[in-house]
């Protein structure tokens, strides 16, 4: 999946997270990607899912390269925190720019794997409002288990999103 489905994506997954908040309106929680391999808060960065949640990118030469740029930079952090001299501190900060620059440029071609779920984390349990989501139309009813000892309510697969309407009702 390449960056503008992804992005396409989130932004119908926000339109119905803002459906839920407004139907159940004490509800405090967020969207994360997820599956069996890790998670990561929702966002279209590719840069922090490739930090966080390296899983969810498509194998590729650009998911190498933007890998390593990644180490780099974390290792001119660390350099750069350790060293005292200005000279040495200004020259590794330059460095750490031209890595970011050329991260920037690799991340636009990294593509999502279209399996990962979307879905609600919360950062306070109402077991009442998780109750009630487990059962409405606005969850994937497919993928959200339905036993009460689960407090995962998944709103589908980002591929899902791809192709669904642009109402909140979820197509099974």
């Amino acid at each position: 999946m390449n960056k503008a489905d992804l992005i396409n994506s989130i932004e119908k997954a926000q339109r119905i997270f803002e459906e839920i908040k407004k139907k159940y309106k004490g509800i405090k929680a967020y969207l994360v990607f997820s599956s069996p391999l890790g998670q990561c808060e929702m966002t279209s960065n590719m840069q922090t899912i490739l930090e966080e949640y390296p899983e969810m990118v498509q194998d590729s030469i650009h998911k190498k390269k933007a890998s390593e740029l990644i180490q780099n930079i974390r290792n001119l952090k660390q350099a750069t925190d350790r060293t005292f001299a200005a000279k040495s501190k200004s020259d590794l900060n330059k460095e750490m720019d031209r890595t970011i620059k050329e991260l920037v440029q690799i991340s636009e071609n990294l593509g999502v794997k279209d399996d990962v779920f979307i879905e609600i984390r919360f950062s306070a349990l109402d077991y009442n409002i998780i109750d009630e989501l487990r059962k409405d139309s606005l969850i994937s009813l497919k993928y959200t288990p339905q036993t009460r000892a689960s407090i995962r309510i998944v709103l589908g697969k980002i591929s899902d999103f791809v192709h669904r309407p642009h109402e909140c009702q979820f197509v099974r």
